[in-house]
């Protein structure tokens, strides 16, 4: 059997390629870290040593590009895994440190409800949610408490963040 695998296009997205260009905006403030949570099980050692078993895997290909592209090369990555020393597939935490100074978390989990990066800056941060809404969060913005944020009570306002991008999904 041969696989033939089409990856590095995650860039490319509108949602991604609009983000490069909020982060570079002078307003935005230099970028100091981000979290991205991808739907993606670390698949076990074992099945990592198997063309088939790497196979689901393969996804990442498009993680690591958008990362470079965003932040530049890592220079230091540390790998956590859930469950007994990767004998088994599960989650994965990636703490990667950037010689620009940027910290940031990659967390691969199978619940992931869908792909979301954050990225924090000094003058804000934003937010791509699952490909189909970029949100910009301006500084000095109150986060709701718990209480409120379980009472559905949005402190937040329409001032304070504003909807960059969202995909048409009418069609």
């Amino acid at each position: 059997q041969k696989y033939v695998v089409a990856g590095f296009t995650k860039p490319l997205s509108t949602i991604y390629v609009k983000l490069a260009e909020l982060i570079e905006d002078p307003t935005f403030g230099a970028t100091t870290s981000f979290v991205m949570h991808y739907p993606l099980a670390m698949p076990s050692q074992e099945a990592l040593g198997q063309p088939v078993g790497r196979a689901a895997f393969l996804d990442f290909v498009d993680v690591y590009p958008l990362l470079l592209s965003l932040f530049g090369e890592a220079r230091e990555c540390c790998l956590l895994r859930s469950g007994d020393e990767g004998d088994a597939a599960g989650d994965a935490v990636i703490h990667l440190r950037y010689g620009s100074g940027i910290l940031g978390t990659l967390v691969l989990s199978a619940a992931a409800p869908g792909e979301r990066l954050q990225v924090f800056g000094i003058g804000g941060s934003a937010v791509a949610e699952r490909g189909a809404q970029l949100t910009l969060w301006k500084p000095g913005v109150t986060l709701p408490t718990r209480t409120e944020a379980m009472l559905g009570e949005d402190s937040l306002g329409a001032r304070e963040r504003r909807t960059v991008w969202r995909e048409d999904l009418t069609d």
